[in-house]
Order: structure tokens, then sequence, then C-alpha cells
């Protein structure tokens, strides 16, 4: 597939269709505005050093969003997004051994106090109930998501863990702190992204969507995704392919997917995998997988409580033969629209080349989501 050529027939065949179709004077457009913010307790221990800390949820960051939608004519829509993300005190950035000027312990940092808001989305899309539709601007590419099959956004979701990515690591010989790395180093990223792109997706046939993308870094990116239900089990699913060597010395490109089955009695399984293609001469094959079990039911008047377990696997991250294995155990519980709790326990073991192996890194959480 020459996903240039497609993406160019795309944007061209929207044009036609917005001339095509008689418009009307005015898309009399509505604008809402929506987002969440999500705040947890972090308890970290890398087996020397522990310390409690206050976070926002970088697995479901805090949000604000301004969304416009207007119809052009009967066939033809079009919408503005703009979303950022509010992140102060990054969970993502705090670490029990950091030390201060005086070499003791500093208890973690105020990450993100300064410049705490980042940008998410910002594009204007055309849809075509025939036809499909067109992004552009600051977006999702075509495999962003792809590997986040299943799972609970507040707990664990995809093909890692979702906290401790900056807790620094100990020798479990010698006890010392790792250097220049953490634990989030061995976490293999084999998602999508957002960046500033052009992307077209079809409409659903049969359950079915198709999505090409292209970004200004000249990378390029294909998806096709799956949704339907089959009596009382429900299937999602997807796989894609994204080039990535117009931007990276070392990586060619990134083959991803996952599936999640769904029954009625609110059991839920779900698989997700990613494997990057390094450029020529490169001995390592960076590969990410996760597993997760669901189970949602009414236990309370309050709402839905849904209990997840999880296991997820990095492999040759830093180099040849490294491994990093997590495990997660937690519960999610909807106390009113638009507001949840939820709170569990997440593991980490890294092994690294050449016998160099670490202490476990061990992270309790427990937060609350409030939806606007």
């Amino acid at each position: 597939m020459n996903i240039k050529t497609t993406l160019k027939a795309s944007v061209a065949a929207a044009a036609l269709f917005a001339v095509a179709v008689p418009v009307a004077e005015a898309a009399n457009m509505e604008m809402s505005i929506s987002g969440h913010l999500n705040k947890g307790m972090f308890y970290y221990n890398n087996g020397e050093d522990a310390g409690v800390y206050q976070g926002d949820n970088g697995g479901s960051q805090s949000r604000a969003r301004i969304v416009a939608k207007g119809k052009i004519n009967e066939a033809l829509s079009v919408s503005t997004t703009q979303e950022w993300g509010m992140t102060a005190s990054n969970e993502s950035s705090l670490d029990p051994a950091d030390t201060n000027a005086s070499g003791n312990p500093a208890n973690g940092s105020e990450s993100g106090t300064d410049s705490w808001i980042s940008l998410r989305h910002s594009y204007v899309a055309m849809t075509h109930k025939q036809f499909g539709t067109v992004k552009i601007g600051h977006t999702s590419e075509a495999t962003d998501g792809l590997t986040e099959f299943g799972g609970v956004g507040n707990l664990q979701y995809g093909t890692s863990m979702l906290f401790g990515g900056s807790v620094s690591l100990v020798n479990s010989s010698t006890k010392a702190r790792a250097t220049g790395t953490d634990l989030g180093a061995f976490r293999v990223g084999v998602d999508g992204g957002r960046s500033s792109a052009i992307a077209y997706a079809t409409p659903s046939m049969g359950g079915f969507v198709a999505t090409v993308s292209h970004t200004n870094e000249q990378n390029s990116a294909a998806e096709l995704r799956f949704s339907g239900k089959f009596g009382g089990i429900g299937v999602s699913a997807g796989a894609g392919y994204k080039s990535v060597g117009a931007s990276s010395t070392t990586q060619d490109s990134i083959m991803s997917g996952g599936l999640q089955l769904s029954h009625d009695s609110g059991l839920a399984v779900d698989f997700n995998y990613g494997e990057i293609d390094m450029v020529a001469g490169n001995n390592t094959s960076p590969t990410a997988w996760g597993v997760g079990i669901n189970y949602a039911a009414d236990l309370t008047s309050m709402g839905t409580t849904t209990f997840r377990v999880a296991y997820s696997k990095s492999e040759d991250a830093t180099a040849k033969d490294d491994e990093l294995v997590g495990y997660m155990v937690g519960v999610n519980q909807s106390v009113a629209e638009g507001v949840e709790v939820y709170a569990g326990y997440q593991r980490d073991d890294v092994d690294q080349a050449a016998g160099v192996s670490y202490d476990a890194v061990s992270t309790v959480f427990a937060g609350t989501k409030v939806v606007f």
C-alpha cells in the first residue's frame, strides 16, 4: 500500500464531497467544553528508597477540551477539537531516590508546576456519511491506541504498567543505584502517538474501519480495526504498521495490534502486542506485550465495580536480553455519574543484559477521577 498516495486521494475526495453536495448557508456550529481531573496518591519502594507522593495519573492524564461541531449539508459535517493536558506533580517524574544539593533525600520533586499545560489535540475534521473522515492538524496517528485494547484507564492497559517510570533502580548485588537509567527505560514503547498529521478513516463497513496517516516527521502509518458482537461476546481488535525510519536513526518500523473479548456477564480478557524492526546492523528486537482480565459488576448502589489483574513484559529495550516483567492488581469503583475512585498494587522486575538484576520496584496507588 502506498500510504502517501492514498492520503492525497482521500483529501482530494473530501474536497470533492464538499463541493458536490449543496451547502447550507451556515454550519450552525455548536461548542462544548469537557475533560477530567485525575489525581492520586503513590507509594514507591525500589528496595532501598521509599516515599509517598501526590501526583497526576499519567495513564489517564488530566485534560480539558473544546469541541465545535456543525453540519455543512446533510451528508457532510465539520468539527474542530482543541485538547490540552493539565498535569501538575506528574506521577511519572517522581523518584524516592532523588537527593537535594546536600546529597540528602529530597523525596521527589514538584514536577510540572511551572509548565503544566501540554498540547494533545488541535485539528479540524471533515466527515462524510458515505466516504469517511479526514483530519488535519495535531492529532492521533493511525496506530495511536492500537495496543490499548481493553484494560481500565485508571489502573492499567496496553503493553506495559502505568506507574513508576522515573523510579531509580537498585542493583540487587551491590545495592548501588543505577546511573543514568530508571524503570521507564526498560519499557518498550510500541503504540502509535499524536503528531502534526493528516489522517483519513473509512466509514465503518461491517464493523471494520481502516485508517491511514502521514506526519510532518515524514512517518506514515496504516491500521485496520474491527468492533462487533456475536451473541453475548463483544469483540474489539486491530492491527497496524507504522514507518518511523524518517525520524529515527535506530528504528525502521513498528508492527502492533490488540484484541479484547468481553462477555455480557462482565468478564473480559485482552491481549496487546508490538514489535520494533530496527535498522540493519542492530541485533536487538524490542518487543512488548501485555495480557489482562477484567470483571465488572454492580456490587453496590453507587455504580459499577471493575476488578483487573494484568501482566506485561518488555524485552530488548536498552540492549539485547534486557527484560522487564510487570504485574498489577486493582479495582475501579464508580461512585456517582462522572466520579470514579480506584486503588491497586503494581510490581516491576528488571533483569539487564550480562546477568545484572535489580530489586523489584513496588507501587501502591489510589486516586480519583472527576469527569466534567
